[in-house]
């Protein structure tokens, strides 16, 4: 089971005042415009800025998330991210109900309208945050894709375009994108991990960056499922995730002429 911590950052009283919101489920309604808010995961604190926050908002949040990896005793290589509003990652999303506006149908009319209209608010959104992404990389990249070992400690790189579009669900990647500004080192994750399982796939990321882990290099853990326009920007001849283990694709291909397949879009 995912734990996690939600506090609500805001200097409205005069003083900086930190609250811990312990209402579950977390709902997108919670997040004002003028106030900062914190998300601590595992491996992740997301501080996201309301964007009406103070200045002193914004700033203490990451400060009171910095100190939180040291007095929460965080594993080695823990993340802030910080999400000025509109630029929330689908992770970040994921521990939110109605973080879109539910998509409204007229009556008697085709899908058009008021449900077209969600939906391109909801794609503006995700390719804002993509842009975002390109933007810090430095407007271009390059990326190699990595399975992780069975034990999670040793990254063996996938090579080939068409091998690069499969991912196997019970698999654990390592997405790779180096731009001339920034880094990401992503965590595919297909299966669920546990907090020693997360620590043993860091040990094989580190091996892939030498173990640095600075400004210039940025952490993140994808769960499958929840991969948005940032993370699929990277994948230039699109991804497709296969179910169970991995398996060379010839194997796969086999199977499919043999018994067919079906495919979720």
């Amino acid at each position: 089971m995912n734990r996690y911590r939600f506090w609500h950052v805001s200097d409205a009283s005069g003083s900086m005042v930190h609250t811990e919101i312990e209402e579950r489920p977390l709902n997108a309604k919670m997040l004002t415009d003028d106030d900062s808010y914190i998300l601590e995961l595992f491996d992740t604190i997301y501080v996201w800025q309301g964007k009406h926050a103070s200045a002193s908002e914004k700033h203490n949040g990451i400060a009171f998330a910095k100190k939180m990896v040291k007095d929460n005793n965080k594993p080695r290589g823990t993340h802030i991210t910080r999400l000025p509003q509109g630029t929330e990652d689908s992770v970040f999303k994921s521990y939110f109900e109605e973080f879109y506006a539910p998509v409204k149908f007229v009556s008697g009319e085709p899908f058009t309208t008021e449900a077209n209209q969600d939906i391109e608010k909801m794609l503006a959104q995700e390719k804002k945050a993509a842009s975002l992404t390109l933007d810090k990389l430095g407007g271009s990249f390059s990326y190699k894709l990595y399975r992780m070992s069975e034990d999670l400690k040793t990254p063996h790189e996938v090579t080939g375009p068409i091998e690069s579009m499969f991912l196997f669900a019970e698999d654990v990647y390592v997405v790779d994108v180096i731009g001339p500004n920034h880094r990401y080192v992503l965590l595919w994750c297909g299966k669920k991990l546990g907090g020693s399982e997360l620590q043993q796939a860091q040990t094989g990321m580190d091996k892939l960056t030498d173990g640095e882990h600075s400004t210039h290099i940025t952490y993140m853990t994808i769960r499958k499922g929840h991969e948005d326009e940032a993370f699929m920007q990277f994948f230039k001849f699109g991804l497709i995730i296969l179910d169970g283990d991995h398996r060379a694709l010839a194997e796969w291909k086999a199977g499919v002429e043999e018994k067919g397949t079906m495919f979720r879009i």
